[in-house]
């Protein structure tokens, strides 16, 4: 991703995948639940919006800015889908304090690990990103292939919390930090593992359709369905 033009192509796709991906997600879950209300309905406004702008960017300063802000909107109606009693306020870490944010934080986790194998996979250097520069000792093109899949772990921490499979008592204090007992791990990985294959194949095709770009072919679509 050395090339200017190229980079900022990439990077748009990227960011257009994910707010794509996190648009129809707030959209089941509003018909999944029932519920509505002005967060929501500003934040898929506002993705729409984002959406059209991200094609016009004219460079990648701008297309973050447009990405973070879109981000903020959507987490803004996100939070309203769990419990109260999960106190999941918006998106923190470092450490998560409260049981959602732990399993972002986990699920992320293990997205980027599966980017980082499908990269290698793929003879695909894992340090040169578009949307993420490249820095020291990060997987830029990894981080980048996470971005249009996160929604999908949102979806896993909604269904695992409605489903009831994950509930507050699986869950400890230690500080200002959250953590997911032994019992709420294993029942987190297992729901991983259903879901683990299917991510597999999305990044597989993903960096495959990249590389054949890179080759000179047709540019490198990036379809998630969420």
């Amino acid at each position: 991703m050395r090339d200017p033009a190229r980079r900022l192509s990439w990077a748009r796709r990227v960011v257009h995948a994910k707010l794509a991906s996190e648009h129809r997600l707030l959209g089941r879950l509003a018909a999944t639940t029932g519920r509505d209300g002005p967060r929501l309905r500003d934040a898929r406004a506002r993705l729409e919006e984002t959406l059209a702008a991200v094609e016009e960017a004219a460079d990648l300063a701008t297309l973050t800015g447009l990405e973070g802000a879109a981000a903020a909107a959507y987490f803004r109606a996100f939070t309203g889908f769990f419990a109260p009693a999960l106190q999941f306020t918006g998106r923190n870490r470092r450490p998560p304090r409260d049981p959602v944010n732990v399993c972002l934080s986990l699920g992320y986790t293990l997205l980027q690990f599966e980017a980082s194998r499908q990269v290698q996979i793929h003879g695909l250097d894992p340090m040169l990103g578009a949307l993420h520069a490249p820095a020291a000792g990060r997987e830029s093109l990894a981080c980048d292939l996470v971005e249009p899949l996160r929604a999908r772990i949102d979806r896993l921490a909604f269904e695992l919390f409605a489903e009831g499979v994950l509930r507050k008592g699986h869950f400890r204090r230690a500080g200002e930090a959250c953590q997911l007992g032994k019992e709420g791990r294993r029942r987190y990985y297992e729901a991983w593992e259903r879901h683990a294959p299917a991510i597999a194949r999305l990044l597989g095709r993903i960096c495959g359709d990249l590389v054949r770009e890179l080759r000179g072919q047709t540019p490198a679509a990036i379809e998630i369905e969420s």
